[in-house]
């Protein structure tokens, strides 16, 4: 299992419990919210964001249908007063 500074999501398998699920989406927005802060929109890529948390770059689109849907996303929340830590 692959640790990273932001948060650990686990092994390969399929969040199934929608405390996993919640966990696991959760964790895409903080990868995504740290690789936006160092590539910009512009360079702003899901497979870097799934090799960082040790995911397939699919299971990411089962959380968020478009890169721009978790653009979206990432908006709404630092609009809302940002993420959990």
């Amino acid at each position: 299992m692959k640790q990273t500074n932001i948060i650990s999501v686990g092994s390969r398998t399929r969040a199934r419990s929608p405390e996993n699920k919640a966990r696991r989406r959760e964790a895409i927005l903080i990868a995504s919210e740290h690789h936006l802060r160092l590539t910009g929109v512009e360079g702003f890529a899901l497979g870097p964001i799934a090799n960082e948390l040790d995911i397939a770059k699919g299971t990411i689109y089962l959380y968020f249908e478009t890169r721009e849907t978790l653009l979206l996303a990432l908006i709404e929340l630092r609009s809302n007063g940002g993420l959990k830590r």
